[in-house]
């Protein structure tokens, strides 16, 4: 009796299990199907976007192009005016400013530091830092090496490669060597 019982148990476990195991199944695949809608409505949604993207440019293109073709037209009318000659002074038509031109100008730091930091590299294998104004002269950089106890007959550059002696020396800025606002100067 007791095994009957144990019998009728696992027969109606495995019964339960065969069918939450249907049901499973029927779960897993619903969520394939929405799995791959959702993939298959994202690409829609993206190919859509690169449509609309696509047609922007051309109408933003369309409209630089026929502003222009104005701008062209008009200066054609103001030299048929003035029989083919320029004007200097003529009035120019007005092109409302792009999104890009908004930006502010950027400022290279090259240009714009009034003191620079140079690196000496020595024959020897020893270096040293030194600081100068931008617009240093090569031979003014000497005579402070020179100060310091060190020979110096030129100066070379990394990169690109270059060879500053003897009157290069005199006329030649850091700016103009390209150190600034940080360089390397190897001393021979």
């Amino acid at each position: 009796m007791i095994k009957a019982k144990i019998k009728e148990r696992k027969q109606a476990a495995a019964a339960a299990e065969e069918i939450s195991m249907g049901e499973r199944e029927k779960y897993r695949r619903m969520q394939g199907k929405e799995a791959q809608e959702a993939q298959e409505a994202r690409r829609k949604m993206l190919a859509e976007k690169a449509i609309r993207d696509k047609k922007r440019a051309q109408e933003k293109d369309r409209l630089a192009k026929e502003r222009i073709r104005a701008q062209i037209e008009q200066d054609r009318l103001n030299r048929l005016a003035n029989n083919g000659r320029l004007v200097p002074n003529q009035p120019e038509v007005s092109v409302p400013p792009t999104p890009a031109s908004s930006k502010p100008p950027t400022v290279d730091p090259a240009r714009s530091a009034a003191t620079c930091v140079v690196q000496f590299r020595f024959k020897d294998g020893s270096s040293m830092k030194a600081s100068f104004g931008a617009d240093d002269t090569l031979s003014s950089v000497a005579l402070h090496l020179v100060g310091l106890g060190k020979t110096v007959t030129k100066f070379l550059t990394t990169f690109p490669r270059k060879d500053y002696s003897g009157a290069v020396l005199d006329t030649t800025t850091l700016r103009a060597a390209g150190v600034v606002p940080r360089g390397v100067l190897i001393v021979e």
